[in-house]
């Protein structure tokens, strides 16, 4: 609980002194734009398209901070247009999923080091688009199989 207090406590320290330039900002939403047309074209890889580059660009756990924030805002705008075609049963299923998910995550954020996390980042990615073109896809069924998998 404490760790969590001092994360979000380094935030609002770094909320007063920017980490990033003006050009680096600019970068930033250029990333996001490009970004947010791909998941709302195909409905997913928000995370995927934006991550990547802004490990690079600000670092890896700023990185996965913005885009969660970025990611959440974009679904909420999305949500808005779309609610009437959403399926509520699989939404409820993924927000459950998220709800269990995101303690652990914050957890892993605050404790890791950040080079060791962009590492993982970068493994992950690579990992997982060569599972992808090779053809693999997961599914576990059942409800458990569904909230861990996203389903």
């Amino acid at each position: 609980r404490l760790r969590v207090v001092r994360c979000f406590a380094a935030w609002a320290r770094a909320s007063q002194n920017p980490p990033v330039s003006p050009i680096e900002g600019a970068l930033v939403v250029l990333l996001a734009g490009a970004a947010a047309v791909v998941q709302s074209l195909t409905g997913l890889g928000f995370g995927l398209m934006i991550v990547p580059p802004l490990v690079l660009l600000v670092g890896a756990k700023q990185a996965v901070v913005v885009s969660n924030a970025l990611g959440t805002l974009l679904s909420a705008v999305m949500l808005t247009r779309t609610h009437g075609a959403v399926q509520w049963r699989a939404a409820s299923l993924l927000l459950a999923g998220s709800a269990l998910g995101m303690p652990l995550g914050l957890a892993v954020l605050v404790v890791i080091d950040a080079q060791l996390l962009q590492v993982v980042i970068a493994l992950a990615v690579i990992l997982f688009a060569v599972l992808l073109a090779l053809g693999l896809r997961l599914h576990a069924g059942g409800l458990a199989g569904d909230i861990l998998t996203g389903a």
